[in-house]
């Protein structure tokens, strides 16, 4: 369970990162969410564009396995790709900003779609 460079807080159930993000790595509420780990397809919301998304619109669904998301909060907003929602919970599902790019999905997983993400990101 890892989300590149958010801080850990001990304290809330969290994990450390690298720091490079702001932000908590959250472990899912077990009462907020259906299942944890959320397994499965889900669909991601825009925040900004970009050619790595270029060729997948929104309605098409990607594939997660994790525990742990960011929340979204006002200092990492300028990092946000794309966000999803599952059960009671959104959360940052890929963040980008210049060259870099992480996705909380599983591109190799997501057929077509992820195909296509990996297609645009080395283009």
């Amino acid at each position: 369970e890892e989300f590149l460079g958010h801080d850990g807080d001990a304290t809330k159930k969290t994990i450390e990162g690298l720091g490079v993000i702001p932000g908590k790595v959250i472990r899912f509420d077990d009462d907020a969410v259906p299942a944890v780990p959320h397994i499965g397809w889900n669909g991601r919301i825009p925040h900004q564009s970009s050619p790595v998304l270029s060729t997948s619109e929104e309605k098409d669904e990607v594939y997660f396995v994790h525990s742990y998301y960011v929340p979204i909060i006002e200092e990492n907003k300028d990092w946000i790709l794309t966000s999803t929602t599952y059960g009671n919970q959104r959360y940052v599902s890929s963040v980008q900003k210049g060259c870099v790019v992480a996705t909380q999905f599983h591109p190799e997983k997501s057929g077509t779609t992820g195909l296509n993400i990996f297609k645009n990101f080395l283009q």
